[in-house]
């Protein structure tokens, strides 16, 4: 497992000193290692030691440790079977809930935890488990453990099923309430039904490379004729996307900076708004006013707003909304983005990095922030541009394909 974490498979972040945060001076046993037989690849990531845990040097053995055995015994499962570490392997004053530093601080206990014993699946145990686990690696806000939990995340990185659920101590603070027990007691046994699953690979490598980026109109324009309008050779599905500069394309001096359309046997991007892509836009036009070609978007509303402001034709033949979808086969908030969708479904954490610099909306002498301003996406390289752009409308695809399954086994 040499070299299993390396720089490049995480966003840059200040990296702080196993000591730096100064916890280890105020507790009772320090830097606490992981601990379990580890019979079975089960990994339980919790917050941080409570009293009795500082007390003994043992993870989850006080009232939240005892809970969680319960519950795992009726399951048929014993926690010493497993491993154990905490997010924060030093017991913070009182109690009190980790900071993001210290939490920043322990991750290479954890990352070196899952690099010895390599867990096939991996569960984390509330928010501060869920940040030391994500919170360097996903690129936007992670929304906290509500969001996540019940999700079985097939993770590329880890090579291992992630599967988020609340932490006893919270079950235990609302009381033990029998719904919240039922919920958690549900997460475990599904999370670790995970075990014997294999985990699918989805490379973003792959992904990439099936990523066309067009810099010849006239290259653009035959792989538009020969894989996307092609009556004969009309793909199954098709999904559209654009990079723009902002949210509200009514308002003056916006533009569409790149297009892309992703279909079954490949994706293709170009830019727009260039002189000589003419031939382009005519087919780009034809795509969307074809009703008979069928296309996936994410958020039909605003891929269909730019397409009147800027192109002047209603998009027509959208036959699946991704974000749509997503809300209802799961209506908690804010996990239709599809970021987030990628990340669970997927297990790929961060495909924006190259661009995610770019898409801050800025303005402060126009007064224009929000959804009222402007990025800085055309001034941003246009072959990573092009590359974000394209990977959107392939995940977007790929999302299309895997709801609609699911939503299929949903009614029946």
């Amino acid at each position: 497992m040499a070299g299993f974490f390396n720089a490049s498979a995480y966003k840059a972040e200040r990296v702080r000193g196993c000591a730096s945060c100064g916890l280890s001076r105020t507790c009772l046993h320090p830097r606490m290692l992981g601990t379990g037989k580890a019979e079975r690849p089960v990994l339980f990531l919790a917050e941080a030691p409570g009293e009795q845990e500082d007390k003994r040097g043992v993870q989850l053995v006080g009232e939240a440790g005892q809970m969680l055995r319960g519950v795992l015994q009726a399951l048929g499962w014993n926690l010493d079977d497993c491993r154990k570490i905490n997010a924060v392997n030093c017991r913070p004053p009182g109690n009190r809930t980790p900071l993001p530093e210290e939490i920043e601080a322990c991750r290479r206990m954890v990352q070196a935890e899952i690099a010895e014993h390599v867990p096939r699946v991996i569960i984390p145990m509330g928010g501060t488990a869920l940040t030391s686990l994500y919170g360097n690696r996903f690129s936007r806000d992670l929304g906290g453990i509500t969001a996540w939990r019940g999700w079985h995340v097939p993770d590329q990185l880890l090579n291992a099923w992630v599967c988020p659920t609340l932490h006893p101590s919270f079950i235990i603070r609302m009381g033990s309430d029998p719904a919240a027990v039922a919920l958690f007691k549900a997460d475990l046994r599904t999370g670790l039904g995970q075990l014997e699953a294999p985990l699918p690979r989805t490379s973003l490598s792959t992904l990439e490379a099936s990523v066309t980026v067009f810099t010849d109109p006239g290259l653009a324009a035959a792989w538009l004729d020969r894989y996307v309008l092609d009556p004969a050779a009309r793909p199954e599905i098709t999904a559209f996307d654009y990079e723009t500069t902002g949210l509200k394309p009514q308002r003056k001096g916006h533009k569409i900076v790149t297009c892309a359309i992703a279909t079954p046997k490949g994706c293709g991007v170009w830019p727009m708004n260039r002189s000589g892509w003419n031939a382009v836009s005519t087919r780009l036009y034809r795509y969307l006013a074809d009703a008979s070609i069928r296309k996936a978007t994410w958020n039909q509303q605003m891929e269909a707003r730019w397409s009147k402001a800027m192109l002047d034709v209603w998009p027509v033949g959208i036959v699946w909304d991704g974000q749509l979808a997503a809300h209802v086969l799961d209506c908690r908030h804010s996990i239709t983005s599809l970021k987030f969708q990628v990340a669970v479904n997927f297990g790929i954490l961060d495909y924006e990095s190259t661009v995610e610099r770019y898409k801050k909306t800025r303005g402060k002498e126009r007064g224009l922030y929000g959804e009222n301003g402007f990025n800085a996406m055309p001034e941003a390289p246009y072959s990573d541009v092009a590359k974000y752009n394209g990977l959107d409308s392939v995940f977007t695809m790929l999302m299309a394909l895997k709801q609609r399954k699911q939503v299929a086994a949903a009614c029946g």
